[in-house]
């Protein structure tokens, strides 16, 4: 199926009534008709991205914007929503992890690694492929912030999968189906010419705070 939901779906109407109402919020917020226009010719530019599902490069609604639904998806879903909600959810695993013991879950805190462990295979060797490499493959601003948060998220799900037989029996076919989906189609998983760049690019930048 070719387009995107909004392609498909969305009226010509609907469609600039999205930009339209770029324009009177920037207006409202003080911005001159003319700076209006400009900033929204530069986005529309890159928001013609709503048109397809293919990978993007660079936010459909750019999250630079000062209004509209990138700065939404920026500050609210992914600052907001997302991080906070992953940061809440991995203190409140921690503290399950601890049996509610302050001193020790403030000593699991500053030894995370020393509380994620797994003796059965499965969890620790899943445990061990989702880490392993974390520093190698997220490089360049920020980076010890999204290796963090990341590590989080799956010291969260790990615990789920120890804890809970219904989500480990049901990850393992899973998994097994996932492996299955991709075992005739491996070149999916090479880097394209350009999205190699993008990877150099970021491989090169020294990390902003060290692990």
């Amino acid at each position: 199926m070719g387009g995107s939901f909004i392609e498909r779906y969305a009226t010509p109407e609907e469609k600039e009534k999205i930009f339209s109402d770029l324009r009177r919020k920037m207006i409202n917020k003080g911005y001159s008709e003319r700076d209006a226009d400009l900033y929204l010719m530069q986005y529309y530019k890159q928001a013609k991205q709503y048109k397809d599902d293919k990978p993007k490069w660079g936010f459909t609604w750019n999250c630079y914007f000062p209004v509209g639904m990138g700065k939404f998806y920026q500050e609210s879903v992914k600052d907001k929503i997302l991080e906070t909600g992953i940061h809440k959810a991995w203190d409140g695993t921690v503290r399950y992890r601890c049996g509610g013991i302050n001193r020790l879950v403030n000593l699991a805190k500053k030894n995370p690694e020393e509380l994620f462990q797994y003796d059965d295979e499965f969890l620790a060797t899943l445990n061990d492929a989702l880490k392993n490499d974390l520093r190698a493959d997220i490089t360049g601003n920020y980076a010890k912030r999204k290796r963090d948060f990341i590590n989080k998220f799956i010291d969260i799900t790990m615990t789920l999968l120890l804890e809970d037989t219904y989500y480990r029996v049901r990850s393992k076919s899973r998994i097994k189906r996932l492996i299955d989906a991709f075992k005739d189609k491996e070149h999916l998983l090479e880097l394209d010419e350009r999205e190699q760049k993008h990877f150099d690019k970021w491989a090169a930048r020294p990390d902003d705070v060290p692990d």
